[in-house]
């Protein structure tokens, strides 16, 4: 079918860099599996699914970090544990992981459309990488930017501004999909247009994080380009 928004939309965004979990892919159950293997081999009750969601955010270290906090400790060196995580879910990182509906073929459309496509996750990049393998999605991406050494974390601007230089696109010619205030945070200190959806793991209303747009489901990210292009004249000129 005709799709009138891709049309309109023309030739701006040249790129749409995603977040990965609650964006993207629904990984909470997974990540919630690694974090009660890694948590009770210290001896600590399980985590229910909610309250892995709400702690969802900024890295693995972050998460181990805000696991011991809801335990009232703030004194523990988190790096066994962190490893303890990243060896749990290693092993099987989408065992209940699943596509967002809507994400395939969003990023098909995408791609036949000729728009660059970058992912800009807090999650370690081995990791990342070998979860966009295993759901058959790697081939999309031109840019995967995770967790390493020597860059920071979102809600730096640094990791999307990296993946636009891999990409070689300007921020004003790039939109970034996410769903945190990380995602916030880094889109605007990098000056990149924002769109949040509404699904994802934050337990602060997204209308909060002061987006440029706001969507229930990817299949109105489409639409959603559209509006944000008559929104932003200045991003259809080149940047030298």
């Amino acid at each position: 079918m005709f799709d009138v928004s891709r049309q309109n939309r023309k030739t701006w965004p040249q790129a749409i860099v995603f977040d990965l979990d609650g964006t993207l892919i629904d990984s909470a159950g997974d990540i919630a599996r690694a974090l009660n293997t890694a948590m009770s081999n210290r001896g600590f009750p399980p985590f229910e699914m909610a309250k892995v969601k709400e702690m969802i955010g900024g890295g693995i270290p972050k998460l181990i970090e805000r696991a011991f906090l809801s335990h009232g400790l703030t004194r523990v060196d988190l790096m066994p544990v962190v490893a303890d995580f990243i060896a749990a879910y290693s092993a099987d990182p989408i065992a209940a992981t699943t596509l967002y509906d809507g994400a395939l073929p969003l990023l098909q459309r995408l791609h036949a459309d000729g728009v660059k496509i970058a992912l800009c996750t807090n999650k370690q990049q081995q990791i990342s990488e070998d979860i966009l393998r295993r759901l058959d999605i790697h081939h999309f991406f031109a840019s995967i930017v995770g967790e390493r050494d020597g860059l920071p974390r979102k809600p730096d601007p640094e990791p999307l501004l990296l993946a636009l230089r891999e990409l070689g696109v300007a921020p004003g010619q790039a939109v970034m999909v996410g769903d945190s205030g990380a995602d916030s945070g880094t889109a605007k200190a990098a000056g990149v247009p924002l769109v949040l959806v509404s699904y994802g793991y934050t337990h602060t209303p997204v209308g909060e994080l002061a987006p440029d747009a706001v969507i229930d489901h990817l299949d109105q990210l489409d639409a959603t380009l559209a509006e944000l292009a008559a929104k932003f004249p200045m991003a259809h000129k080149t940047h030298e």
